[in-house]
């Protein structure tokens, strides 16, 4: 089986993700990490830097790339059975509304779905 373990994190109040993170993980007689992507996505304002601890410099200046580091990101959900999250509402939440399409499978919550 194979878990992709994905957090995110947000600029503000309206949860605009500023960061993605993800590691394609498999479970069973070999297990371990597969593949793993993170990445800044950019935004002029970063408000939550208390909570999230990114300096708004970088994600202003967030390269690029980040487009590039999404499509991996679509790549391993596409070999993953599902989805885990630390607060899975919280990051299918801010994943659906501005990544849209990117994960198909169940979302798993580490806090209430794993003993």
């Amino acid at each position: 089986m194979k878990l992709l373990i994905i957090d995110t994190e947000t600029a503000d109040t309206e949860n605009t993700p500023c960061e993605i993170s993800a590691t394609l993980y498999e479970v069973g007689e070999y297990s371990g990490a597969l593949a793993s992507v993170s990445t800044l996505i950019p935004v002029e304002a970063n408000s939550a830097q208390a909570i999230n601890g990114i300096c708004p410099k970088l994600t202003q200046a967030a390269h690029p790339i980040y487009q590039r580091s999404l499509a991996l990101f679509g790549e391993m959900s596409a070999l993953a059975d599902y989805a885990v999250a630390f607060n899975a509402e919280f990051d299918s939440g801010v994943v659906n509304q501005f990544f849209p399409d990117l994960i198909t499978q169940p979302w798993l919550c580490a806090m209430r779905d794993f003993s």
